[in-house]
């Protein structure tokens, strides 16, 4: 690729960037937390599968962008909700996955 990167060019460029087996823990956690309507996955649940699946340490999974998949499921047709605790309030960060359909 010569020149800047379009816009629309961006999601492709990440998707690219990270490994098959990153979907795959992903795809694992959505399919065994779901419930008929929708997948919870709690943050740690996913940084621990990601950990396993690749075999590096916690710090790479941030370094390395591997959390970042919210658009790119978005781009699959899932509606996808990330939550995470403000400074005042104390619970876990997680991932909501829908379908369009169960909205």
């Amino acid at each position: 690729m010569s020149g800047p990167m379009r816009p629309k060019e961006l999601l492709a460029m990440k998707r690219s960037q990270i490994p098959e087996a990153v979907f795959d823990a992903f795809n694992k956690l959505i399919a065994s937390n779901w419930d008929g309507c929708k997948a919870i996955i709690l943050k740690s649940e996913a940084v621990d599968a990601l950990t396993k699946a690749l075999g590096v340490e916690n710090s790479e999974i941030y370094r390395l962008g591997y959390l970042e998949i919210d658009d790119l499921y978005r781009r699959e047709g899932w509606l996808v909700e990330y939550d995470k605790p403000a400074y005042n309030e104390n619970y876990q960060a997680s991932w909501t996955f829908q379908m369009e359909s169960t909205r």
